[in-house]
């Protein structure tokens, strides 16, 4: 450990609370952050079902198009789930390049679950 890495300085940076929380506490901090997953799930359940639909209508008409452009473009399969995976990847990559913001997130879980009842999946 070099001197300006100090066990005080990493603690501080670690975003963990210097000393343990209570349990009380910490049920606070579970409850805000269920709060905002939940607040963000919402938003793009919202998105996928309301506001693009009606800018770019149904989405799994516009990935199979996505996908047949892709294909052309590539000389390989690409499928309909496979440009939800592909849009999540870039929404992932946008998050990990520091252009992080909430709309990465929103639109992320949005990706997901059209990925997933294009596959069928159950809730």
């Amino acid at each position: 450990m070099n001197d300006s890495n100090t066990r005080e300085d990493m603690q501080r940076n670690s975003g963990f609370p210097a000393r343990p929380m209570t349990i009380e506490a910490l049920e606070q901090v579970r409850a805000k952050n269920s709060q905002r997953g939940r607040a963000i799930c919402e938003d793009a359940l919202s998105t996928i079902n309301g506001l693009r639909q009606d800018q770019y209508g149904n989405p799994e008409d516009t990935f199979k198009q996505i996908a047949a452009l892709w294909e052309a473009y590539l000389g390989a399969k690409v499928t309909p789930p496979m440009v939800a995976d592909m849009m999540c990847l870039l929404k992932i990559a946008r998050e990990q390049g520091g252009q992080g913001k909430k709309d990465n997130m929103v639109d992320l879980i949005g990706y997901a679950a059209l990925g997933a009842s294009m596959r069928g999946y159950d809730a």
